[in-house]
């Protein structure tokens, strides 16, 4: 009867298939990246530079460039359209909103 010792786990190793799965990269992909000051707003309308087909993903985030401690405040989409979005704060904000929007068509 053989005893394992728990160095015996190093011997092991994982064994991959021959031939894997390639990652569909067909398809186009429009991104646009920014940012806009804000001056004491409770939501802020951003339109856009690049032309989308439909609506994109939209996220945003609050960025304290003022150094006044007022970004602690959710930034929230309340609605998206091909030219433009309008984002949202939880509470009157001044600095800079920085937002992704992101189409992506297969």
């Amino acid at each position: 009867m053989a005893i394992r010792s728990k160095d015996d786990n190093n011997r092991y190793r994982k064994v991959y298939p021959f031939i894997r799965v390639k990652p569909n990269t067909e398809g186009n992909v429009i991104f646009e990246s920014s940012k806009k000051s804000v001056s004491s707003a409770d939501q802020v309308t951003i339109s856009f530079t690049t032309q989308f087909s439909s609506a994109p993903f939209v996220t945003a985030n609050a960025f304290d460039s003022a150094a006044n401690n007022l970004a602690n405040v959710n930034a929230y989409i309340i609605s998206v359209s091909l030219t433009q979005v309008v984002i949202g704060f939880s509470a009157a904000f001044t600095g800079e909103v920085h937002y992704h929007a992101i189409q992506a068509s297969s």
